[in-house]
């Protein structure tokens, strides 16, 4: 079998698990385990985090796999992720949940998200984009949390979510708006400040790939961010040490139109598939405590996300 083969047929199979597990269920792919340690994750009684379906995740798949699933796979997604009428988003599907008010981080992957797919349109965004852009607090920095948020969360900020609303902000032609929150990003990954990780995303990984996503926008942007990027994912390879570490690399680099380490990756990525078609459960976001929160489901569509970008490479 070729590697082209063995690719496919490892793409192939982590889809069937996805959509095997979205017959089963509504909100399949909700982070439902928790870790402090991310080699092992477990369910923890009356956790908040892991007992409340969220939607956050199903984003993720939608952008990273929405030209993989299948038409009735995309018809659940499309039905369940278009918030009606269009507003703000919650990380939660039941947007009650105490203590976590709408976020921009939500609200901006998804709308990239579905103005991807193709179900909804950029017309009927721009308000709630508007309201968007200017959630920001007095540095002109994007907020991670809307202005009903308790005073505690009022005024945080997070580099990932900046990155997700400038990728939002790019795709709608309005990235103008955002010079200042353009700059505190750059600044953070030239600083080398993205190691520590944030403030919901331990690690530097996640970082390196949600700013990849927008660093290519035009050739501005691209000019100023891919050499800083591609030094810092070139430097970050040799510490990869989970499938999704690798994962999280390989999306960024084939973000940035480097293919140079893709082969060894993507071999690396194939010997954990397990039987059943997914990856072993990991986690990118976590909370304040050290506490990560992902699953099987979480770790298998970042990285059949990042072989089928590999796949667009042969």
């Amino acid at each position: 079998m070729s590697e082209f083969q063995r690719v496919k047929a490892a793409i192939d199979a982590g889809l069937g698990y996805l959509e095997g597990l979205i017959q089963i269920k509504t909100w399949s792919f909700s982070a439902d385990l928790c870790s402090v340690d991310r080699k092992i994750f477990s369910s923890i009684p009356e956790n908040k985090h892991t007992h409340n379906p969220e939607i956050f995740t199903h984003f993720i798949a939608l952008d990273l796999l929405g030209n993989q699933f299948s038409n009735l796979a995309l018809l659940e997604l499309k039905l369940s992720l278009v918030p009606s009428p269009l507003s703000t988003i919650n990380y939660f599907v039941d947007a009650s949940v105490p203590d976590f008010p709408d976020d921009a981080d939500t609200t901006a992957l998804g709308y990239t998200s579905l103005l991807k797919a193709n179900f909804v349109k950029r017309e009927d965004v721009m308000p709630m984009a508007q309201e968007l852009f200017d959630n920001v607090n007095s540095n002109g920095l994007v907020k991670i949390y809307f202005k009903d948020s308790e005073k505690h969360r009022r005024e945080m900020i997070c580099p990932i979510t900046c990155s997700n609303v400038l990728r939002l902000s790019y795709l709608l032609g309005l990235e103008g708006k955002l010079e200042k929150t353009e700059n505190y990003v750059f600044n953070w990954l030239a600083s080398g400040d993205y190691k520590k990780g944030s403030l919901y995303y331990p690690g530097g990984y996640p970082f390196l790939y949600f700013c990849s996503t927008f660093a290519m926008a035009n050739s501005k942007v691209q000019d100023r961010f891919r050499p800083v990027l591609l030094s810092a994912l070139e430097n970050s390879l040799e510490d990869c040490k989970l499938p999704l570490d690798y994962a999280l690399t390989l999306l960024a680099l084939e973000n940035l139109g480097c293919h140079d380490h893709s082969d060894a990756i993507s071999r690396e990525l194939l010997q954990h598939q397990e039987p059943d078609g997914s990856w072993p459960p990991d986690a990118v976001w976590g909370n304040t405590h050290g506490v990560f929160y992902g699953g099987k489901a979480v770790s298998t569509i970042f990285i059949l996300g990042a072989l089928s970008s590999y796949m667009t490479y042969f």
